[in-house]
């Protein structure tokens, strides 16, 4: 079965309020680590039929979100850091990671993936 990228971001989407809400079910300890690590599996389980047609929301769109997240922590060109690092760079703790972890998607989702989506 091969599945379109549009209906893949309706799945991200809906998983990804689901995890917000429920994070401790899915991801322990929940550490922004964790959560990152937890996210690049899911998106393998989601290919596992077709390879061919990989879709990793992270990586679908332009920018990236590495690199969207990298002008939004450094204001510059993505370092090498991973989008975990850049966002722990810049708070205080795990909690705050988070949250600021799924703003910053929610802000990616409408302002980057939605809207390429439309086009």
């Amino acid at each position: 079965m091969v599945v379109s990228p549009e209906n893949e971001l309706k799945e991200f989407i809906a998983f990804s309020h689901l995890l917000r809400r429920r994070l401790g079910m899915y991801v322990y300890p929940t550490t922004l680590a964790h959560l990152g690590s937890f996210l690049g599996g899911y998106f393998q389980g989601v290919n596992r039929e077709d390879v061919s047609t990989y879709y990793n929301f992270f990586q679908h769109y332009q920018p990236s979100f590495h690199d969207w997240i990298a002008e939004k922590e450094n204001g510059r060109n993505a370092p090498a850091n991973s989008w975990v690092d850049m966002i722990m760079n810049n708070v205080d703790s795990d909690e705050a990671g988070i949250e600021r972890f799924f703003n910053y998607l929610d802000e990616y989702i409408n302002k980057v993936a939605l809207k390429a989506s439309n086009h």
